[in-house]
């Protein structure tokens, strides 16, 4: 559908590597975000695939919750 010379990537596949390449560069970020406090994703779409990868960047009191960008706020 995009036609020849376009590389189509997945946001999974760059994601942890960015986030760990970020973290590497601000470690005080790295310190706030404690590992032992649960943490919280808002999400357009929960899928088995994010919640392990989310696990393994965050640890395992991850919570996914999930959103719709679609509705109005009340």
């Amino acid at each position: 559908m995009v036609g020849t010379g376009v590389t189509v990537y997945s946001q999974d596949e760059i994601l942890g590597g960015k986030l760990a390449e970020y973290l590497g560069r601000h470690p005080d970020r790295e310190r706030v975000l404690s590992r032992k406090k649960r943490v919280t994703l808002y999400v357009t779409d929960k899928t088995p695939e994010f919640q392990k990868r989310a696990v393994e960047w965050f640890g395992s009191k991850v919570r996914l919750q999930v959103v719709d960008l679609l509705s109005s706020p009340t």
